[in-house]
């Protein structure tokens, strides 16, 4: 199977691509929505699509991918330079409600607020700037 946002071969098996994160299927993502009871989509400004829906306890990361790294949200291929850090950021949810933490050197804007060390709450319709990579959180319409 090959996903329709990145073109990565997938295993049929899969809910999610393990390449740009994006579900299979809304099938899927209806089954998983149930459990977090809020699912959110990471949009950029060039159209792409990722899922933001951690589970209790694990978090997402932002970056580029490297050698050596690989985020859930690779940043990279929409990077104009290698501004994006490896390990950019990461979303992670706490008694269900969304937050970003900014870990990079470059730093993430959210609301045109350069995030500090301390975790962001998310909520849909916050717009955010990965160095010049800009994306805006939403909720899924499904």
């Amino acid at each position: 199977m090959i996903c329709k946002n990145c073109n990565a071969v997938i295993d049929e098996n899969a809910e999610y691509c393990p390449v740009c994160n994006v579900y299979i299927n809304s099938a899927q993502m209806e089954t998983r929505e149930i459990k977090m009871k809020q699912t959110y989509l990471l949009v950029l400004d060039s159209g792409a699509k990722f899922n933001i829906m951690p589970e209790n306890g694990t978090h997402i990361t932002v970056g580029r991918t490297d050698l050596a790294t690989h985020p859930d949200i690779d940043l990279g291929p929409y990077d104009d330079g290698p501004y994006i850090s490896r390990h950019h950021g990461e979303f992670f949810e706490e008694d269900g409600q969304l937050y970003y933490l900014s870990t990079g050197k470059n730093g993430t804007k959210i609301n045109d607020q350069k995030c500090g060390d301390e975790p962001i709450k998310i909520s849909s319709g916050d717009e955010m700037q990965f160095v010049d990579v800009k994306a805006k959180v939403m909720t899924s319409d499904i």
